[in-house]
């Protein structure tokens, strides 16, 4: 495990495709212990190339785009946040109802023969959600980056970035919070209630204009706040340039990094997914499958697993 004092002069590079830029960010913790950033970078994209998070175009990003990134992540690894109405997130410890088939029937319908993949969301180390995504949008995602020469450390769901944002650099108490984002073709909703178990997903739009509004669930009155001006400011000197149409996505990109830096939030990388479960007709889903998992995972709850293993 490393120390904090190498944590504070090793960067965590974090990245974010939305439909009109990929954007990459550098944080690091700064001498008090707070998350800083240290850089952005902005890569625009042609119309089309990505729809609602997704790469669409063969999986390739253009050239001047990959050149740009392979240039700012200077070969690192980034971890990466994805946003798209594939991906969902659903809490943990409530005991009524299987988390799995809850995501299952969260997720839009896909393509016969793909599957769901998923893992924990922690939060101090207690397990508060189950996130999950289609597998095709992971591995379309993860392809169209190792073809543009960028290695990823972590795909992670937006539901845990932006979670890493919201308790990492606005103070907020582990208490009950909300906070709508709009930006790359989708509207989500993240809510952690109590206990901090969180619950989230999406809904594709068009034409939707970038917010991001936080709602904080305190004794009195709920107090409701855009979050765009107030995230800028905790981003310090580094964002004083970011236009406010960006900020939504940058957002996700620090809350990526954040996830190799420590902190309240424990993210997973769908790439390396626990749980795995067809997606088709109801007559091609005979038993879902638990796969092996690292020391590094922290395990659901006995009920999230229940299951013989099958094959997939």
């Amino acid at each position: 495990m490393s120390s904090p004092t190498a944590r504070r002069v090793t960067p965590s590079l974090g990245l974010h495709v939305a439909d009109d830029a990929v954007r990459v960010a550098r944080v690091s913790i700064d001498e008090r212990g707070r998350p800083r950033l240290d850089a952005w970078w902005s890569f625009e994209l042609p119309t089309g190339v990505v729809s609602a998070g997704l790469v669409r175009q063969a999986g390739q990003l253009p050239a001047e785009v990959t050149d740009g990134l392979r240039r700012a992540t200077g070969g690192a690894a980034v971890r990466v946040a994805l946003a798209s109405a594939d991906v969902a997130c659903v809490p943990l410890g409530q005991g009524t109802d299987d988390p799995v088939a809850q995501l299952v029937r969260r997720l839009p319908p896909g393509e016969l023969g793909d599957a769901l993949w998923a893992d924990v969301i922690s939060l101090a180390g207690r397990p508060v959600g189950l996130a999950g995504a289609r597998r095709s949008v992971i591995l379309r995602t993860r392809d169209a980056l190792a073809r543009a020469g960028v290695r990823t450390a972590a795909i992670e769901p937006m539901p845990a970035a932006l979670a890493a944002v919201v308790l990492g650099l606005l103070d907020v108490p582990v208490t009950a919070w909300t906070v709508h984002w709009a930006a790359g073709g989708a509207e989500w909703r993240i809510t952690a209630g109590r206990g901090g178990r969180l619950e989230a997903g999406a809904v594709p739009s068009t034409n939707v204009t970038p917010r991001l509004t936080l709602q904080v669930q305190a004794p009195g009155t709920p107090t409701t706040v855009d979050a765009i001006d107030r995230i800028r400011s905790r981003f310090g000197r580094a964002a004083s340039d970011v236009p406010d149409r960006a900020v939504p996505s940058l957002t996700l990109a620090v809350g990526a990094a954040l996830g190799g830096l420590g902190g309240l939030v424990g993210s997973p990388d769908l790439a390396s997914a626990v749980i795995v479960r067809p997606l088709g007709p109801a007559d091609a889903l005979p038993r879902w499958a638990v796969e092996a998992m690292d020391a590094a995972t922290v395990a659901p709850p006995p009920r999230a697993r229940r299951a013989r293993r099958g094959a997939r």
